[in-house]
């Protein structure tokens, strides 16, 4: 899991695979000014059993006014995954999610509801199946769990749609 950790460190930040991490890891080096990829904190990639990478997502901001919602690590990451032929038998991915603070220090990245809405949908259009979704919590801790699961729990709501029902309220 460590060396998938390291690979999306890497995507996150537009890095060279060979670029040592070890030195962002003790601080040493300033990601804001080495990133050339945005200020952008969730990073996703779809995996085959726990190992094999097959695709990569990053999180994308919508609109300057936040009319139109960005794009999610998890959907980006789904979106690239290349739809297979015989969708009567679905394949089984995992997905992982991670959330990269500027200081370096993983953080929460627990899916919100729109996407676990996206994670149901999304993979059986393409013919895959998701059978255990990780992602990191505040501890900076790898958190396995299931679908169905993160159906049960609590929901999590970004903030564009935080933002979106708090219109829709002043609306009313």
């Amino acid at each position: 899991m460590e060396n998938i950790l390291n690979q999306m460190f890497l995507k996150r930040y537009c890095l060279p695979i060979n670029t040592d991490i070890r030195s962002y890891e003790l601080g040493e080096k300033n990601l804001r000014k080495t990133s050339v990829c945005g200020n952008y904190n969730h990073i996703s990639c779809v995996l085959k059993g726990n190992k094999s990478v097959l695709t990569f997502g990053i999180n994308k901001i919508g609109d300057s006014v936040r009319n139109t919602p960005g794009i999610h690590a998890e959907t980006d990451a789904i979106l690239k995954l290349l739809p297979l032929r015989n969708k009567k038998k679905l394949e089984n991915i995992n997905i992982l999610v991670i959330r990269i603070s500027p200081t370096n220090k993983i953080q929460s990245s627990k899916p919100c509801n729109h996407c676990i809405k996206m994670l149901n949908i999304l993979p059986k259009k393409r013919g895959y199946h998701i059978q255990d979704i990780y992602y990191s919590n505040t501890y900076g801790e790898i958190i396995k769990t299931t679908l169905g699961k993160l159906e049960n729990e609590e929901k999590h709501i970004s903030q564009y749609y935080r933002n979106r029902n708090k219109k829709n309220n002043r609306k009313l």
